[in-house]
């Protein structure tokens, strides 16, 4: 369930046997071919070799181990074992791969977590993982009928900068011959330190028939300088037919459940201050400009004033800064990337805080006297104190708009959503603080989009921007599930 896995997580529904590949990794297309080096040069953009990397991270095998959290609870150790040379069922040249797994799931946990994370002897095989022996794409196994079928390979780039991106290859997964699941494998490579990237993989698998959104997975790995790749982090959005199909019927309750798995590191988390450095934000003022890739192109620059001692359009005080975006995409672009970023040009928002704890406050616009726009509640400031494993709820809110079909009634509720954190391992001197954005329809469990933005908190209690992940649900692109990535300078 990582990056070069051609994991087999099968389950049975009416006749729905998925064989889940969760491979994924990176390509820029006219790119291939291998080679070793990786350079980096002070006038230029951090350039990497991804593809010496995924090919020692391949063939040399790999072991992670780290904890589940969110919808299922307990830890995993995950062994890819080194490649050896053989073939394929049908006898085609093939590098070889053995899959281990070991899950300890929580005592009381539900039979979707017991069926997805289901592997219980770490000396058993759990798959077989077949790679072309030049191009290390993964291949299919050759058996008849067939399982996962892998199309569209490309092997992967020696050379990446932050802002690459692509699609490495596809699958169909069948059962009895007959197919049952599509996944497309994405990639993006983002800013992470003066001499590392971070590599961001994305699989989305589908029903074959009805085209239907089973999961949304989304992997985070370090690229070394050295060459090597160093497993972070990986976030899967269930949704609820994959939650029904996964676990066998059992549950259906609604809505899109999230797993996180978080990878252990060869150091000792610190411990930081993120109240401070997440005020020290807040309070200064911050600039970012970066590129727009995925579902999106372009590019853009966000800047927040510095705040001043104000008030609320109601009266009330509160802290005050102006954001100002400017978005740079294709005249191209389709309805929704406009609409999404500042297509007409420069935009600028008054946002509000509260002047003691530094939270998101209502701006106070009413319309007919009701509210209007974004309304905060549940505020809570971040801790002062935080090691990796650290979470917490930021802020839940609800978004009011007019109602066109009676413009002099009261506003109507369109939107809710919450703003959560989480910490997870960085370095040994650094961690990495993530907030998600969730929205949904107001009053159900139907996602608008997810918003995750990465950034490194400092040993000196500041933050550092890095990129963020916007997953637009097919409610806000017509156009099914969609990933947008920004990667900031």
């Amino acid at each position: 369930m990582t990056l070069n896995a051609t994991t087999s997580l099968i389950f049975t529904k009416a006749k729905f046997k998925f064989g889940l590949s969760l491979a994924a990794a990176a390509i820029l297309s006219a790119c291939s071919g291998g080679g070793d080096s990786s350079t980096s040069t002070s006038t230029g953009p951090l350039t990497l070799n991804l593809n010496a990397a995924f090919n020692k991270y391949t063939i040399g095998g790999s072991s992670i181990s780290g904890t589940i959290s969110g919808y299922c609870q307990g830890s995993r150790v995950w062994t890819l074992g080194a490649t050896s040379s053989g073939k394929t069922l049908d006898g085609k040249a093939a590098l070889i791969q053995n899959e281990y797994e070991l899950d300890t799931m929580a005592a009381n946990s539900n039979v979707f977590c017991t069926n997805f994370y289901s592997s219980n002897d770490i000396t058993k095989v759990k798959a077989t993982n077949y790679y072309d022996p030049s191009t290390i794409v993964p291949i299919s196994s050759g058996s008849t009928p067939p399982t996962t079928v892998y199309q569209n390979q490309v092997p992967l780039p020696t050379s990446v900068t932050a802002g690459s991106s692509g699609t490495w290859f596809n699958t169909i997964t069948y059962s009895n011959g007959t197919p049952s699941v599509t996944s497309i494998q994405t990639y993006a490579v983002t800013t992470d330190t003066s001499t590392t990237l971070t590599l961001i993989t994305n699989n989305k698998a589908y029903t074959a028939t009805g085209n239907q959104l089973l999961f949304n997975q989304t992997t985070w790995y370090r690229v070394n300088a050295d060459n090597t790749l160093t497993s972070l982090r990986k976030n899967i959005q269930i949704t609820e037919l994959g939650v029904s199909v996964f676990s066998g019927g059992a549950i259906t309750k609604s809505g899109d459940q999230a797993i996180d798995e978080v990878y252990k590191q060869p150091f000792n988390s610190p411990t930081l201050n993120l109240n401070a450095a997440y005020t020290t934000q807040v309070k200064g003022g911050s600039t970012i400009s970066g590129t727009i890739l995925g579902y999106c192109q372009g590019t853009r620059q966000q800047t927040f004033t510095p705040t001043v001692s104000g008030q609320t359009l109601s009266g009330a005080a509160a802290l005050v800064t102006n954001e100002t975006e400017t978005d740079t995409i294709p005249t191209s672009s389709n309805a929704f990337c406009k609409s999404f970023y500042s297509y007409n040009g420069t935009t600028s928002t008054p946002y509000y805080f509260d002047p003691t704890n530094v939270t998101p406050i209502s701006s106070g616009a009413k319309q007919n006297g009701y509210p209007l726009g974004l309304v905060w509640s549940n505020q809570s400031a971040p801790p002062s104190s935080v090691t990796a494993g650290a979470s917490g709820t930021l802020a839940t809110y609800v978004n009011y708009s007019s109602d066109s079909r009676n413009p002099s009634g009261p506003t109507i509720a369109t939107e809710e959503g919450s703003r959560t954190w989480k910490i997870v391992p960085d370095s040994a001197t650094t961690l990495m603080y993530i907030t998600t954005d969730i929205a949904k329809v107001y009053g159900t469990n139907v996602i608008i989009y997810t918003s995750v933005t990465n950034y490194r908190i400092n040993a000196n209690n500041t933050l550092t921007a890095l990129y963020k992940q916007v997953d637009a649900s097919s409610l806000a692109t017509k156009d099914g599930l969609q990933t947008i990535y920004e990667t900031y300078k």
